[in-house]
């Protein structure tokens, strides 16, 4: 395969570099790292960085999402990514980063409002949280959010909007029993949970990492996920590993382990690269190595996860989440 296609029909032709280059001739393909590094020197692929121009993220994205049936005006998070998959003239996103860099960034401008799983609500403002008759406001603001169907959007004039922002005055909520004439608890802590080496490291510098996962789409990259786990002294190590295709000599193969310590006497990490060889050309193979840092999290590896970053190639993906920054 020489070509890549974009919506609309037009393509681009992969320079002989990209195919095989003169220091890769004797070594196994690496069709998917030259691949990206095409997108990337030809400007097709949203950087780690990048955001989408609010304007056209609000009236071409946002705007053609799935809207919520419960709530007048907002929009299902799942939906509004999936809506940004689909619109044309669009680079290509390799995950869900820059659609919730944008929603982050529309939050921030005061063009959206954001609603969690658990009722807390963020806007350029702060965050109004807590049960009913106890919903206060914070200066708290969204450092992160899943694009999960329980997530929800929608534009500061939504219907939805003012009740999702109201507050409560304490004698109101004193009146309902809710505190028993105590103070106000603290808003609920949200969880930030970032996809991206930047933000990882960022994160690192003022919060404890409570979890670390490191994904793999071949073999050879598989092999460097307990390389670049060992330095950061994890206190739990779990490995998720998939193999499946059609085997040189005949037959079909679909073999995968879940939730198996690094250490397991079946080396799965080792046993699926041996499978994965054996495939014929086409295979798929998927690694996750999960590490833990325990409920309270692990401050202060913000310099270990730069060095983590700086060995891993482009081609490993990660995810983490982050504890409660101390007070």
């Amino acid at each position: 395969f020489c070509r890549v296609l974009r919506p609309g029909g037009r393509f681009f032709t992969l320079d002989e570099k990209y195919m095989v280059s003169e220091e890769g001739a004797l070594q196994k393909p690496r069709g998917q790292t030259n691949l990206k590094q095409f997108l990337d020197d030809n400007k097709l692929v949203y950087g780690p960085t990048d955001v989408l121009d609010l304007d056209l993220f609000l009236g071409r994205v946002v705007s053609g999402a799935t809207p919520s049936v419960d709530h007048a005006g907002a929009f299902l998070a799942s939906a509004i990514h999936e809506r940004a998959l689909s619109v044309g003239g669009l680079k290509l996103m390799m995950d869900e980063e820059i659609v919730r860099r944008s929603i982050l960034r529309a939050v921030e401008k005061g063009k959206l409002v954001v609603r969690l799983a658990n009722g807390s609500v963020f806007d350029d403002k702060g965050c109004v949280s807590g049960e009913g008759g106890a919903r206060t406001r914070t200066a708290n603001k969204l450092t992160s959010l899943k694009l999960e169907a329980d997530v929800l959007v929608a534009p500061p004039n939504a219907e939805c909007v003012k009740g999702w922002l109201h507050e409560d005055k304490p004698e109101d909520s004193r009146k309902l029993g809710v505190l028993g004439g105590g103070e106000l608890p603290p808003p609920p802590y949200v969880p930030s949970i970032v996809e991206s080496w930047e933000s990882v490291v960022s994160l690192a510098a003022d919060r404890p990492l409570k979890t670390l996962t490191l994904r793999a789409e071949s073999a050879d990259e598989g092999k460097s996920l307990a390389q670049l786990a060992q330095p950061l002294s994890a206190k739990r190590l779990e490995v998720d590993v998939g193999v499946s295709g059609k085997l040189k000599d005949g037959g079909t193969l679909n073999f995968s382990a879940s939730g198996l310590k690094l250490s397991h006497p079946l080396k799965p990490l080792e046993e699926a690269a041996k499978l994965f060889r054996a495939c014929a050309d086409g295979a798929e193979y998927e690694a996750r190595l999960l590490l833990d840092f325990g409920d309270e999290g692990r401050s202060g590896m913000a310099d270990s996860l730069e060095q983590a970053k700086g060995k891993a190639s482009d081609a490993i993906q990660v995810s983490a989440t982050f504890g409660e920054p101390p007070s």
